[in-house]
Order: C-alpha cells, then sequence, then structure tokens
C-alpha cells in the first residue's frame, strides 16, 4: 500500500448512529510479533464510503487513514484481489488484531484457513478459521509467501465481523470484507485524499 494509507473498517472510525467520525483516532503500529508499540501515529484524514455512510451497508464496511508520517519502515502490505479459485483452496491466511477477551489491549495474529464459497456467503466477503472476537474489526487478513528467502504479506481482506454466543464465547464464523477491484480504486486511487470532503 501507499506508505501514508492505513486500511481498517469503516465501522472503527465511523458511528453511522450518530453520523459521526470518532474522534481522537489512533492507530499504534507493532513490531513483527505483536508485543511492542513502535509508532503512534494520528490520521490526519478519513474517507469512508458514501453506502456505508448513509445506508449503514456493510458491504462498503471499509475505511482509509491518511497520516502524514512516512510509514515505509514498519513494513507494508500489498492488496490483492483473492480470485474464486483461491477461495476454494482451503488456503492458510492470518488475521491481526485485539481481541477483546483477552481483557489487556494487546495485539494478535491467528492463523486459520480459508472457508470454500458457498451460497451463503456474499460476493464481497471472505470467510476463514482464524481465531477472531471482539476487538479484531479493522485488522487485516492476509496470505503469506516467500520467494527466495524474503517473506511477503499481501492482504485480501478486511476482518469485520464474526459470530459470538450470548455468553460472550467466539462462535465458528468469521468474515471480512474481500479485497475487490472497487477496494483497489478506494485505496490506491481515491480522489477524495487532500480534500476537506471524506
Amino acid at each position: 500500500m501507499d506508505n501514508h494509507i492505513i486500511a481498517t473498517a469503516a465501522h472503527c472510525v465511523y458511528n453511522y448512529e450518530s453520523k459521526q467520525y470518532f474522534p481522537d483516532m489512533r492507530v499504534d503500529i507493532y513490531d513483527e510479533n505483536c508485543t511492542t508499540i513502535l509508532k503512534t501515529v494520528y490520521p490526519k484524514e478519513a474517507h469512508v464510503a458514501l453506502n456505508f455512510v448513509n445506508n449503514k451497508d456493510f458491504q462498503y464496511d471499509y475505511a482509509l487513514l491518511y497520516v502524514e508520517e512516512d510509514l515505509s519502515e514498519y513494513g507494508i502490505f500489498s492488496f490483492g484481489v483473492a480470485m474464486d479459485d483461491f477461495m476454494t483452496s482451503n488456503s492458510l491466511v492470518t488475521i491481526s488484531g485485539f481481541p477483546g477477551t483477552f481483557g489487556t489491549l494487546k495485539r494478535y495474529k491467528g492463523v486459520g484457513n480459508i472457508v470454500p464459497i458457498s451460497s451463503n456467503l456474499a460476493d464481497h466477503q471472505i470467510q476463514y478459521t482464524a481465531y477472531a472476537s471482539p476487538g479484531d474489526s479493522g485488522g487485516p487478513v492476509y496470505t503469506t509467501q516467500t520467494f527466495n528467502g524474503r517473506t511477503y504479506h499481501t492482504v485480501i481482506g478486511i476482518h469485520t465481523t464474526g459470530t459470538f454466543h450470548s455468553d460472550g464465547s467466539v462462535g465458528e464464523h468469521r468474515f471480512g470484507t474481500r479485497v475487490t477491484s472497487t477496494l483497489l480504486v478506494f485505496y490506491y486511487n481515491n480522489e477524495k485524499i487532500g480534500s476537506t470532503v471524506s
């Protein structure tokens, strides 16, 4: 991604009920082990799709944060579109977030498999078995490959929701917004960056 852009979920930055962005947004950048905060940045801009703002349409549950700092030294994940054959491959993916079940604000990484596309899964969704709990929303869903000794991470979704039981325990279904060509345009060619309209 761009050195100044952070991808997250729309419901993490915009309150549909009050029709306002959440105040005092900040992003903590952790080390690879998710144990140490390397830097804290404060977004200069936040952009959310109008379909989420106007209708709370969860097909558009994604947001762009723009920061003035150059984030390249912390490692940049690329965005990739998960083709249909990948979605039936049972491949491993990783999600990262802040599970509320831990009781402390600690970044977490969970690994699981892609759940094959089924008739009850919308085109804009991606489903996986990686552990998720309340607080993980907005984190990346990514694949990891190693070529010639170098490791590459490719984001194919943004974690948005899961199923949870009445006692607070985690259900088996975890979902994200699938990266599509529409999302690529939103993040890579967003004409609103630098404007006062978000």
